[in-house]
């Protein structure tokens, strides 16, 4: 979701910002500070698809925007980048998200195998790991998380192994642009993908914090006009014409996947 963290680094980073939230998944403490660093608030169903299509529609054209970004997960995930892709203000194509939140199903890793988180930032379809967290569990029969250690304890070898099947899942599912968080089990003969899945924001226990994954990609919008529809939410940009060049370039063009 766009918390107001991240609304409030996108207003640092230069960026105006519109936020679209569940009236129902707003919390009474939490609109005024959402609302302290955004131009507007609006409240808007996200059950109801042709209810937030049309917010989203009336918000692009009165102000002006030139991109659409989901901030968070869960059902208005892909009413929302389908609708983006459509009007042709989705940097990554709804296929996209459906190849990311799709959980390897062949050849699953046992369950006793070490796992690890990994957060990435891609931009221009360029992934970069951001951090890499250990899980601890209770050992054997269950295996049940325990806690979390940052930086996982890996090798150089490890590390590479590791970034290098990252990388190649979010390059093969067509991923152009955002934060991602993937599971990777530890295998004997290498690291397997378990999930992943495109988050905002991740908790990384260890160290008590709640990473705002896409803070750091947001001085990539800077000038830019935002529209944060939220809790599970989209984050729509309006750029100035230099700055679309630059950052839409990446994506699609209307040709190409409509």
């Amino acid at each position: 979701m766009p918390s107001h963290q991240l609304v409030r680094k996108g207003v640092e980073s230069g960026c105006r910002i519109w936020s679209v939230w569940d009236p129902a998944q707003l919390q009474a403490d939490s609109a005024p500070r959402v609302q302290e660093v955004s131009e507007e608030l609006l409240l808007t169903d996200l059950g109801d698809d042709a209810a937030l299509a049309e917010t989203m529609v009336r918000v692009v054209r009165r102000h002006g925007i030139d991109a659409v970004l989901h901030c968070g997960d869960g059902g208005s995930v892909l009413p929302v980048v389908r609708k983006a892709w459509q009007l042709g203000l989705s940097p990554n194509p709804p296929a996209v998200y459906e190849r990311l939140h799709v959980r390897e199903e062949g050849d699953r890793a046992p369950v006793e195998a070490p796992r690890v988180s990994v957060e990435t930032l891609t931009v221009n379809g360029t992934h970069h790991v951001v951090g890499v967290t250990a899980q601890r569990t209770t050992g054997p029969p269950h295996f049940f998380v325990t806690g979390h250690l940052h930086p996982a304890p890996l090798t150089d070898d490890e590390r590479k192994s590791i970034k290098a099947v990252v990388e190649e899942r979010l390059t093969a599912s067509g991923y152009r642009f955002g934060p991602a968080h993937t599971v990777v089990a530890l295998l004997p003969h290498g690291p397997r993908i378990v999930s992943s899945a495109i988050v905002w924001n991740t908790v990384m226990p260890a160290l008590g914090v709640v990473l705002i994954l896409g803070a750091p990609i947001l001085p990539a919008l800077a000038g830019a006009t935002v529209a944060a529809v939220g809790m599970h939410a989209a984050l729509a940009v309006a750029m100035e014409p230099a700055h679309r060049r630059r950052w839409m370039g990446a994506a699609p063009s209307r040709a190409h996947g409509r």
